[in-house]
């Protein structure tokens, strides 16, 4: 059983893509069929996913000439240089393959585009569905909904043949057979996306909750298609239900950010569960008595192979005097963006093996407002277990912390790193930092990390906010 859903479009480097694309967190153990896509040198960046030893599909937005006022591709040989590296999630490694793209097939309707490599890629196995079909979720929450603006929209685009490439695919709307929610202006659906091997999750953060406007709710949905042929939604989750933590609130914006990871509880044969990680930036917490606004928190959820959900835990940065490091203060943003990983998916999963990072971009650092930071934990067990604290001149990461940084606004995690973005400096063009498992881990000693930055390492000293997404 394989399982691909990336973010096709810009991964550290900012171009401007059609849409926001989120998707699943993609480890060193499984996967091994997603894609780099740089077009010309290093000017833009995509992610993509192997679909036939000769094929990748990928964002168009990766090769049109200026995605924020068209999507237009043409058809044939690329207009720059476009490499692909399929199989690494490491770029340091010499595992996979790297090739070049020398034939486009570009949708006209949807911001998709298939790539021909110059020879076949034979040492990766292209990623299926359960039923062998590849794909990929795409999320377009901007999208208008009939005459309803900003209502949002999943794509589900799949290959449905085995004999040839067809990029034939189904949208997932709140108006779709029995997906929580209605279609309404600006609810932002497919804003957030993340998935495993069992189950998609996908965030509508600025869904409104009875009056409570961008309080945000999660749809959960197996990988088994339905009568429309869509993916088969499960339940749907929202802080007014009493299985929920907390209650829904104006500008709470639950599941503005997602993460999932598969789950094999002791006595279990398989990881055939998943845990899912909802972020709610907006959250205002009562620390000590006192109001904290938008101070943020992030809840996790077991979801069964039987499309059952519990809720495990709540994470935040507490009080001065709890066990987890930190505060939680106003406007910190604590899970404004979410990764995390299973390192050793096949085995039964541990505290050392589930792990979770969460960014606080809107931390204060000292006197340094909005420095920004970050927090990992276990997946497994109470939070202040296995915390560890982030910030800029800790873990490797170098500077100071300084106003504006906003570290932890950028995150992914693999099975052997974590990926920093910091586009807002101190470099002048941004910058990723990659650290190792050790440098995150509570009680683990620091390892040398390693830094793209443009201008160093064969990257042109060029462009703006280097680092804004990973993937």
């Amino acid at each position: 059983m394989r399982f691909a859903v990336l973010a096709a479009g810009p991964t550290a480097l900012c171009a401007t893509p059609a849409a926001a694309v989120t998707g699943t967190t993609v480890t060193d153990t499984t996967f091994a069929y997603t894609a780099q896509i740089v077009a010309g040198d290093h000017g833009r960046g995509c992610s993509g996913v192997l679909l036939e030893p000769e094929w990748l599909l990928t964002a168009a937005s990766c090769f049109a000439d200026n995605p924020a006022a068209s999507l237009s591709v043409s058809a044939g040989k690329p207009r720059l240089r476009t490499t692909a590296t399929i199989g690494r999630s490491d770029l340091s490694g010499s595992d996979g393959a790297v090739r070049e793209a020398v034939q486009l097939v570009p949708r006209s309707d949807r911001d998709v585009v298939l790539a021909r490599l110059n020879r076949p890629v034979t040492n990766v196995a292209p990623g299926t569905t359960t039923s062998g079909e590849p794909f990929l979720v795409i999320g377009a929450p901007g999208e208008a909904i009939g005459s309803v603006p900003k209502a949002g929209i999943a794509f589900y685009v799949r290959d449905s043949t085995s004999s040839g490439i067809t990029t034939a695919n189904v949208g997932i709307t709140q108006d779709s057979t029995g997906v929580p929610g209605a279609v309404e202006a600006n609810d932002g659906f497919a804003g957030s996306i993340a998935a495993d091997a069992n189950h998609i999750a996908i965030g509508a953060p600025g869904e409104a909750i009875g009056t409570d406007v961008n309080a945000g709710n999660v749809a959960v949905f197996s990988h088994r298609s339905n009568s429309e042929g869509r993916p088969t939604p499960l339940f749907g989750l929202d802080q007014d239900l009493d299985t929920v933590s907390g209650r829904s609130e104006a500008g709470d914006q639950f599941g503005k950010s997602l993460a999932m990871v598969h789950y094999r509880p002791s006595g279990a044969a398989a990881a055939t569960d998943s845990i899912l990680a909802g972020g709610s930036p907006g959250e205002d917490l009562d620390i000590d008595g006192v109001d904290k606004a938008d101070a943020g928190n992030v809840l996790t959820f077991r979801v069964t192979a039987a499309g059952t959900f519990t809720r495990m835990t709540n994470y935040d940065s507490g009080t001065g005097s709890d066990d987890v490091t930190g505060t939680s203060e106003a406007g910190d943003r604590f899970g404004q963006s979410l990764t995390a990983v299973n390192t050793a998916p096949r085995a039964v999963s541990t505290a050392a093996t589930m792990k979770l990072a969460v960014g606080i971009p809107g931390e204060a650092v000292g006197t340094a407002a909005k420095a920004g930071a970050i927090t990992t934990f276990s997946l497994i067990g109470s939070p202040g277990a296995n915390d560890r604290w982030i910030e800029v001149g800790s873990s490797g990461i170098p500077g100071r912390p300084a106003a504006d940084q906003q570290l932890g606004a950028s995150l992914h995690f693999t099975g052997t790193r974590l990926y920093v973005g910091m586009p807002y400096g101190p470099s002048a063009y941004g910058a990723l930092h990659a650290l190792p498992l050790p440098n995150v881990t509570a009680g683990a000693t620091n390892a040398a990390i390693t830094t793209y930055q443009p201008g160093h390492g064969g990257l042109p000293a060029a462009g703006a906010r280097f680092g804004c997404a990973a993937r």
